[in-house]
């Protein structure tokens, strides 16, 4: 990452800040990968109370994950009962999407082999499922693997872009390897926490326009009023030799109507007097 020792200096900063703000928190424990994997897929998209509140929803709800596997879109939804149906849905798709790739990749849904291998392997593993993200995989990683990594979901990248955290164009591999690297693997959940809920109250700044910025406008909106107003000159003008036009065109008109009823005048004359003749 570009000027990361800059960044590195914001980010320490930021952590003792939010250390300070907000209480401490007891790391999440899943009990199998398989838990974990869910969570996460929930996690990604909603907030850290309604994951909580849909994840409880769907164990109360379904047997087991395989049961979770082979249900309907529609009844997941229902399950999950969150305020916004289209992120809801969102939920239920991915959910099954990821279950369904682990049931065709490991001809069931147990993930425990993973904890057998080493952290990379296990993590290459996870990569192959077809339809997992990478914070899901961040997620599972840190929570059920042992393994060090900080999941960003698009609140937290923002909220980091935003407040100036990161580099501007960064994505989100960059960002997820500069905040591994800084943070070491005891502080991860901690922080990742922290960020979190920082990030789910976080509101964009308004960007105001500046003096000069003022002026470009003005400058930009000129030559449209300059334009406009040639134009109604333009139209004014045309009026007037329309007018006039009109005027000359309505005295020949007349002229020849006079000459017209003179010539008949001369001619009836003509014929009265042959007639007295």
């Amino acid at each position: 990452m570009k000027n990361s020792k800059s960044y590195s200096d914001k980010i320490k900063k930021l952590y003792k800040s939010l250390k300070k703000k907000y209480p401490k928190i007891e790391p999440i424990t899943h009990d199998t990968v398989t838990e974990s994997l869910v969570y996460g897929a929930i996690s990604e998209y909603l907030t850290d109370k309604g994951t909580q509140d849909t994840f409880a929803n769907i164990l109360g709800y379904f047997t087991n994950f395989n049961e979770l596997r082979v249900s309907r879109t529609e009844e997941i939804v229902e399950v999950i009962n969150y305020k916004d149906e289209e992120l809801a849905r969102e939920v239920a798709h991915s959910i099954i999407r990821v279950l369904a790739s682990v049931f065709a990749g490991f001809n069931c849904i147990d993930l425990e082999s993973l904890k057998k291998l080493g952290k990379r392997p296990a993590r290459q593993a996870l990569e192959e499922i077809e339809g997992i993200t990478v914070f899901m995989i961040d997620y599972c990683m840190f929570t059920a693997l042992s393994g060090h990594a900080i999941p960003l979901n698009t609140a937290m990248i923002d909220y980091l872009i935003g407040e100036e955290f990161v580099y501007p164009s960064s994505e989100q591999k960059d960002i997820e390897g500069f905040l591994t690297r800084l943070i070491s693997a005891n502080q991860g959940y901690e922080f990742y926490s922290l960020l979190r809920q920082e990030s789910e109250t976080y509101k964009p700044k308004k960007k105001k326009t500046t003096g000069k910025g003022k002026a470009a406008l003005k400058k930009e909106v000129a030559p449209k009023k300059t334009t406009k107003a040639k134009a109604a000159k333009k139209a004014a003008k045309k009026k007037t030799v329309t007018k006039k036009t009109t005027k000359k065109v309505a005295k020949k008109k007349a002229a020849k109507k006079a000459v017209k009823k003179a010539k008949t005048k001369a001619v009836k004359k003509k014929t009265k007097k042959k007639t007295k003749k």
